[in-house]
């Protein structure tokens, strides 16, 4: 196995001793999913792991030299993951080509996203196989650094083995103020926490993200009518998730019952479920009309070359506002010095495209999109229009440039996990439909109410026979 670190910083890797880091979600991205699941927590036990992997070391598009070498130190917290590293040995621009690529497990976007990655591949039987020659790069001290783990914060769980266990939990939660709770539901406590444009195979190769925006065309181009009331790419968006195509929302509900029915619903008897509870800051809490959720919801709209662009953009200091910059320009926005960077970051060619898409849905929208909001994973409150998100009390979770979330949550959403037992799911089942919480409530459409009724009269006979 390697560890494999892709950046659009072209200054990265300059030092043959330096550090870096990267947001929490870049971790484990393009990894197959055993290794994410071994490696996603960065125990102590793992980081040591990780440690003793050698690593390669590029720039998107492969711009400049690569390198390889080996990691002295990592600490993470929620929200980040930080390493130094020593270089060893270099290898020239040009020497890496797509057959390279490919045998490397790299796919032709992956090298133009900013990550880390783990492959479970042989870095050296790799290189020596295409003729690559490794030159020795300047300062081999390689001094192991002793490591203290930072990643102390362990998500709380919560075992439930019954309705009322799940529900004295809930209820025992006490509301902070200025956040609001949320759930979600999953049947399999493996499954992560992103949206369906955001899947990947065993191997860690996308699915449908990188065309995300030729499918939505053709959904439209195909079912027309079907948009007809649609008058948002937002509320295109949430009648796409309806019908099942992949989208950058998650759905969540404020709702604990409903969640609690998603994770018991599916791989019954066979997977431990699970319902995470949000705890979302209001600030991050928007309503479907938002100028910000307008932003994200056209970033869908972008081609994958633009969406990884300003992705990277997002993340520069040369158009990122600080802490500082930020809080000026809601104070003034006219005169902050912050203007300077947000014009800049608005006359990218990419941004312009968005800012075009935008305008389609709000045509008074200034020439001002913050690059920091486009980072944001926000709360949104859609409108009732639809039957299911109705029944289901449902809002959704809409992702920007960052298309997956820590296990850890975000600045400003925390996460709880309450695990539901494989053993206990059916029983759980048959005491939500006790409160009209089934198939046929949950997703209030004929076919949903038949399968319900059907299903019913099976078991009553099977109760008979007993």
């Amino acid at each position: 196995m390697y560890n494999l670190f892709v950046t659009a910083d072209t200054q990265a890797w300059n030092e043959a001793n330096g550090s870096y880091e990267f947001t929490r979600s870049r971790f484990l991205e393009h990894t197959e999913d055993k290794l994410v699941r071994k490696y996603k927590d960065l125990t102590k036990e793992q980081i040591e792991e990780i440690k003793e992997l050698p690593c390669l070391f590029l720039v998107e598009n492969l711009q400049g030299e690569a390198f390889v070498g080996s990691l002295k130190s990592i600490t993470a917290d929620r929200y980040k993951v930080e390493f130094e590293y020593n270089l060893t040995q270099r290898i020239s621009e040009g020497e890496i080509n797509n057959q390279t690529l490919y045998s490397l497990g790299l796919s032709k976007f992956e090298i133009m996203r900013t990550h880390w990655a783990i492959k479970d591949l042989n870095l050296y039987s790799i290189i020596e196989s295409h003729g690559i020659n490794l030159q020795n790069n300047l300062d081999e001290n390689d001094l192991r650094i002793p490591l203290e783990d930072k990643a102390s914060d362990k998500i709380v769980s919560f075992k439930a083995t019954s309705l009322n266990i799940f529900m004295e939990h809930v209820l025992s939660k006490q509301k902070k103020k200025g956040y609001d709770i949320f759930y979600r539901g999953h049947s399999d406590v493996k499954y992560k926490l992103e949206p369906s444009i955001n899947r990947t195979d065993d191997n860690g190769r996308y699915l449908y993200r990188n065309y995300e925006n030729v499918m939505a065309t053709e959904l439209l181009v195909e079912n027309p009518n079907d948009f007809n009331e649609d008058r948002t790419t937002l509320e295109k968006l949430v009648r796409m998730q309806h019908y099942s195509l992949p989208t950058r929302l998650l759905d969540i509900t404020s709702n604990p019952l409903m969640a609690l029915y998603f994770a018991c619903s599916s791989h019954s008897n066979k997977k431990d479920g699970e319902v995470v509870v949000f705890f979302i800051n209001q600030k991050s809490i928007k309503f479907f009309d938002s100028d910000t959720v307008n932003c994200l919801a056209n970033i869908s709209r972008l081609s994958v070359n633009d969406k990884e662009s300003i992705g990277n953009n997002v993340q520069k200091e040369e158009y990122l506002l600080n802490d500082y910059e930020l809080d000026l320009y809601k104070k003034d926005k006219n005169k902050s010095e912050s203007i300077t960077k947000i014009n800049h970051f608005n006359a990218l060619p990419e941004v312009g495209r968005l800012l075009h898409f935008i305008k389609e849905d709000k045509s008074y929208f200034l020439n001002k999109i913050i690059p920091n909001d486009l980072k944001e994973i926000l709360c949104v409150k859609g409108k009732k229009s639809n039957g299911r998100i109705l029944s289901q009390s449902g809002s959704f979770l809409l992702f920007g440039t960052e298309m997956m979330m820590s296990d850890f949550g975000t600045p400003e959403i925390s996460i709880e996990r309450i695990i539901i037992c494989k053993n206990e799911k059916e029983r759980i089942l048959e005491d939500l439909d006790k409160m009209n919480i089934n198939e046929s409530t949950v997703y209030p459409y004929i076919e949903n109410s038949a399968k319900y009724i059907k299903r019913k009269y099976e078991k009553k006979i099977n109760d008979d026979q007993e």
